[in-house]
């Protein structure tokens, strides 16, 4: 075999698979709606609850005694648990399967989006990368982390596909990334 660095022969046509990004944008702009619905009728329902001036009218004093001994009940805690405790079967169901929806969609969308970023990593050849298809996906599971991994993932992507594109001669019919800046 011959010991030929990349940029002295001509790169292996990369298989590219479609991919769908509009897909992906559509499934997480559809979670954040069930979510701000899920949201929207949390607040729909705080808006119904009574507040303490509208439970119950104060007492009838008839002396001044009993109105220096008088206390007032207390009012009423409004907490998330109450609040969801007040809903109606049709709103619970509505409630949860918002959040459970949206969740749902927000997983497959992630998992899709993370997919297609190790397809892109995976057309390069290993010494022309400077990850590996399955690090740069793995890095965008772990929170907190993928934060700053996504620079990596996708402008580093680009900034090194354009490199193999202006070394090899074969692949100048490829699309070339957006220029950075």
């Amino acid at each position: 075999m011959d010991n030929v660095t990349s940029t002295e022969s001509e790169y292996p046509l990369p298989h590219i698979k479609k991919c769908s990004l509009s897909f992906i944008n559509a499934l997480f702009i559809t979670s954040t709606l069930l979510i701000f619905t899920a949201i929207g009728l949390f607040l729909f329902k705080v808006s119904e609850l009574p507040t303490p001036q509208e439970q119950s009218p104060p007492p009838t004093l008839e002396t001044r005694a009993d109105a220096q001994n008088y206390t007032p009940p207390p009012a009423p805690k409004s907490t998330p648990q109450t609040i969801i405790h007040s809903f109606s079967a049709t709103q619970h169901l509505i409630f949860f399967a918002s959040l459970i929806t949206a969740v749902l969609i927000s997983l497959l969308g992630y998992i899709l989006a993370t997919r297609h970023v190790a397809r892109a990593w995976s057309i390069l050849l290993p010494q022309d990368a400077r990850t590996t298809p399955l690090k740069a996906a793995i890095l965008l599971l772990i929170p907190g982390i993928n934060l700053i991994w996504l620079f990596t993932a996708f402008r580093g992507w680009a900034n090194d596909w354009k490199t193999v594109q202006q070394s090899h001669p074969n692949l100048s019919s490829f699309p070339k990334p957006a220029p950075a800046g």
